[in-house]
């Protein structure tokens, strides 16, 4: 009895089984069974709700494009605000799904097909980019860049204002980058529709430019009450760090003051409230840009404390400071 009991489950555990087998789509597994690898790329992903599935999907789509360009947060803002809201509405306006799938990449025309949910609740679905109908709006968008290269290459071409200079350079290293990365993706969407030579520019020589432009951006740094110098060494890391000069014959000068006060709040733990005030002239003492910030940090000791507004101070420099700095230059060659 125990014999046929011990059949008759394996039996039942064989059928379904079986049964979970055919239930279970073929293109889970063999996503172009569905989509055919001639006119898609395709990738299945899967989670435990329908939103997990797509953002899994969407990274296994990503794995396609694999790509060594850098790009950071800040050249994407950058790219956005030069495009101006109007453009920017236009540009994306024929993009079906704009998908961001890591720090540096984004895919356009990702599209969802077919889902499944398994018996388990496990839910699997299909992410597919169409070649050819991708491909056009790829190339549409590499135009569009490339005629704000041109715009911005022209400007510089007309300018003999160093600041004008850089800055309608490295506008034009902006919207080049942006065109390398679509190239690069293009090339694997569809290469024998895309356009990828013949734009007019050499992305290399653009950047180049840019650098040698920065390089005629001179800058002094004054801030009073800088005791230990620490803020005013934040300055001159970030300004280099774009490529600037710090020397005596500035054309941009920064000037500005920092202060520390101990703040009581009877507790065991000290604090200390830090201002910071910033401010860039040109030689002819015009007030280009400021920016101001504060805050306030505790810790065990007053010197632990002070230590941790000063951190606090070069990640305002780098952020507040900086992206005020990039909006004075784009705003010199903005339409």
């Amino acid at each position: 009895m125990k014999k046929y009991a011990l059949i008759l489950f394996f039996a039942v555990g064989l059928f379904s089984n079986l049964i979970f087998a055919q239930d279970r789509p073929n293109w889970v597994d063999n996503p172009n069974s569905k989509y055919s690898d001639v006119s898609y790329l395709v990738a299945v992903g899967d989670g435990d709700n329908r939103k997990a599935a797509e953002n899994n999907a969407s990274s296994n789509l990503a794995l396609i494009f694999k790509s060594d360009i850098k790009v950071d947060n800040s050249q994407i803002d950058r790219y956005n605000e030069l495009l101006g809201d109007q453009e920017a509405f236009q540009h994306e306006s024929n993009v079906t799904k704009k998908v961001k799938v890591s720090s540096n990449q984004t895919l356009f025309n990702v599209k969802f097909g077919e889902s499944y949910t398994d018996k388990s609740g496990r839910v699997f679905i299909i992410a597919y980019i169409d070649r050819m109908e991708t491909a056009d709006i790829y190339n549409e968008k590499i135009k569009g860049n490339t005629e704000k290269i041109k715009f911005f290459l022209d400007i510089a071409s007309q300018s003999s204002d160093k600041t004008i200079n850089y800055a309608s350079l490295n506008a034009a290293s902006i919207f080049s980058l942006d065109n390398e990365l679509l190239i690069e993706q293009l090339k694997i969407i569809s290469p024998e529709f895309g356009i990828t030579e013949g734009l007019g520019y050499d992305h290399n020589d653009i950047v180049k430019k840019s650098i040698d432009a920065a390089k005629e951006i001179t800058f002094s740094v004054s801030i009073e009450n800088d005791t230990d110098g620490k803020t005013t060494a934040f300055i001159k890391e970030y300004l280099s760090s774009k490529g600037f000069v710090i020397n005596a014959n500035p054309i941009l000068l920064i000037d500005g003051n920092v202060t520390y006060e101990k703040l009581d709040l009877a507790r065991p733990e000290k604090f200390v409230t830090w201002n910071l005030y910033l401010n860039m002239k040109d030689t002819s003492d015009n007030t280009l840009l400021s920016t101001t910030a504060k805050g306030r940090e505790g810790s065990v000791s007053y010197d632990a404390a002070l230590s941790r507004c000063v951190n606090e101070i070069g990640k305002k420099i780098k952020s507040d400071f900086g992206q005020k700095l990039s909006t004075y230059f784009d705003g010199l060659v903005k339409k």
